[in-house]
Parts: structure tokens; C-alpha cells; sequence
């Protein structure tokens, strides 16, 4: 074997080891798919004229509705940025925190142009808290 081949199998050997095995949730392409596919189904929820109030079970229900959604699209940009961009884990929170709170941002703003919806900065307030969550138990799970 000439000495190159040997050198080059040695390199495709190391290479190998650095691989982490990850199942299908961790890998990028996933990742993206759901965070796409979560921001899609919030834009087209919103897009969708208010519900009656005969709905409302209680008092600030929509409030806790936005935080649990903003929680989970948190939460997912932040898996995406950790398994697929290879950012850190402090770099993958910030990012993922910027760009939730620009999407709640844009979706309040969407939401002035639709027919019996309003544009509500409390709305955007339960977003922030609804991204920060995750972002915090993230750091905090880090820690330990």
C-alpha cells in the first residue's frame, strides 16, 4: 500500500470517530422541517379571523395560548441552531431567541391587516415570555 492511501486511510479513520450517532429528531434536516413547518401552521393560524367568545374558558386564555406557542417554537429553534448549525449551546439560545421574537413581532404586525384581529403588544409580551422560557430552562439544564 502506497504511503498516501495509508495516510489517507488513517484520516477517513479519524473522521469516522468524530461522528456522533444521533437519531432522526436530532438531525438537521428535521430540525428546520419542524421549525417550518410550526411557523407555517402559527402564520396560518393568525391569518385566520378571531374565534367567537363563546370559546374563551377564561380570562387571558389567548395570552397563555401565544406563550405555549412561542414556548415550543422556542424551543424548537433552538434544537435546530444545536444539531444542525453546530452553534453553541449559549449562541444557538441567543439566536434562537432573536429570531422568535422577530417572528412574534411580524405575526402581531400580520395580524393589524386581518379581518376582527388586532395588532396587541400584550400579545407580543406573552410571545417574549413564551420564547424565554425554554431558552432559560435550556441554559439552566446546561449548568447542571
Amino acid at each position: 500500500m502506497k504511503a498516501g492511501a495509508k495516510h489517507k486511510l488513517r484520516s477517513m479513520k479519524r473522521v469516522k470517530h468524530k461522528w456522533k450517532k444521533r437519531n432522526l429528531f436530532q438531525s438537521g434536516s428535521f430540525t428546520w422541517t419542524a421549525v417550518i413547518a410550526y411557523a407555517l401552521l402559527i402564520f396560518f393560524l393568525s391569518s385566520r379571523p378571531a374565534l367567537p367568545e363563546s370559546f374563551s374558558f377564561f380570562y387571558g386564555q389567548d395570552k397563555l395560548a401565544h406563550l405555549l406557542e412561542y414556548a415550543l417554537l422556542g424551543w424548537l429553534l433552538i434544537r435546530a441552531f444545536k444539531y444542525s448549525a453546530k452553534f453553541s449551546l449559549v449562541n444557538a439560545v441567543s439566536a434562537a431567541v432573536i429570531i422568535s421574537l422577530l417572528y412574534g413581532l411580524g405575526d402581531e404586525l400580520h395580524q393589524a391587516f386581518v379581518p376582527l384581529r388586532q395588532c396587541d403588544f400584550y400579545d407580543f409580551l406573552a410571545d417574549a415570555l413564551g420564547v424565554f422560557i425554554p431558552s432559560v430552562i435550556t441554559l439552566i439544564r446546561q449548568r447542571d
